[in-house]
């Protein structure tokens, strides 16, 4: 398994995963701003109602001034986050509070709502019925809430404007608001610390697994290539077995290989089987794993063991051998290799042909 693979993916789905539930949270917090401004709104709507049912009643008893305009809307509302603007026909009576009004005198509807959606705002106010909209002037968004109405045969419009940002930024609002963004915000990081914590650990335990796995696969070839040596030496204990001649040249490759200068072999015939049993019996005890046995095989009626010794000098192979052989036993010529002669495998081959043919 590639290192950290899992952690990779598990980051990478983790911040697509964030993105993407960032995207819907302030995509809902832009839903849920946009309501609170639309019920703002029409409670905006409601002053504008308030104040125009007002003049509808002083216009019934008395004559209608801008001074009672101005105090009808002192008595509502004297806030300097809204703002309010009379127009007669196109000229601005005031602005933003009574206090203020002389300094946008002679101001013009078209001089103040210069915005694309401040004219269309106005051109959709209709003669004794509130209307509101959302409008931006001087780069502000405004909650904006109008209507029209007639005051001695000349027609006024009364607008009252609230920003938004003082909307959205209520202390309650705002409060509410960040909390949500940090409650989000922390829930995403939590979530995304404790899930890379944990594909971390998945891709660290894995690493290990993997690296226990490979043990125990090179155990495992170790354990069977100890097997197979037990094998080979059980199937090939010098000591208790006698081998066949198949396996000579197997043993002869196997040999040339070692660091051996010498070898020696000798081979006993044997008139009858009795005599070739006692003398397997006796070489078990005697020779040992001194050297190696092998039945000569192709020989009719007989039976010939050839003995292979091991740089073992020519003294104490002699004495062996006339501790084996019985009175009946008859022992041919010896053949000896020394390293740096010819192929061990292609002597023992010439060594074997020449005593079948003496045998």
């Amino acid at each position: 398994m590639k290192k950290n693979r899992i952690f990779k993916k598990v980051s990478i789905a983790m911040i697509i995963f964030s993105i993407v539930l960032s995207g819907v949270v302030l995509f809902q917090l832009k839903i849920y701003n946009n309501s609170v401004l639309e019920i703002y709104a029409r409670q905006q709507d409601q002053y504008i109602k308030l104040v125009l049912d007002q003049i509808n009643i002083r216009e019934s008893e008395s004559d209608v001034d801008e001074k009672s305009i101005k105090e009808i809307l002192g008595s509502i509302d004297n806030s300097e986050k809204e703002y309010w603007t009379l127009s007669k026909k196109d000229s601005i009576v005031f602005v933003k509070d009574v206090t203020e009004t002389d300094q946008y005198r002679g101001f013009s509807t078209a001089s103040y709502y210069v915005s694309e959606s401040g004219k269309k705002f106005l051109n959709s106010l209709e003669k004794n019925k509130v209307h509101h909209d959302f409008i931006t002037q001087s780069g502000k968004s405004y909650i904006a809430s109008g209507t029209l109405f007639e005051i001695n045969g000349t027609e006024h419009k009364i607008c009252l404007l609230t920003n938004q940002k003082f909307v959205l930024s209520n202390n309650d609002f705002m409060q509410a608001q960040i909390i949500i963004v940090i409650s989000v915000a922390s829930m995403l990081l939590m979530l995304l610390v404790i899930t890379m914590i944990m594909a971390g650990r998945n891709d660290k335990k894995q690493i290990e697994i993997d690296g226990l796995k490979e043990q125990l696969r090179t155990k495992n070839i170790s354990i069977e290539n100890i097997e197979n040596e037990l094998r080979m030496l059980n199937e090939y204990d010098v000591k208790n077995t006698v081998f066949k001649e198949k396996t000579v040249d197997n043993f002869m490759e196997k040999l040339e290989t070692k660091d051996i200068s010498f070898i020696r072999f000798e081979t006993i015939v044997f008139k009858e089987k009795k005599a070739y049993d006692k003398f397997l019996q006796r070489v078990q005890w005697v020779v040992g794993k001194k050297a190696l046995r092998f039945e000569i095989s192709g020989i009719n009626d007989k039976y010939a063991v050839m003995l292979v010794f091991i740089d073992h000098s020519r003294e104490e192979i002699k004495n062996i051998m006339q501790m084996l052989a019985g009175e009946s036993d008859k022992c041919l010529r010896p053949g000896e290799w020394n390293k740096g002669d010819i192929e061990l495998k292609k002597y023992c081959k010439a060594y074997l042909k020449k005593t079948k043919e003496k045998i």
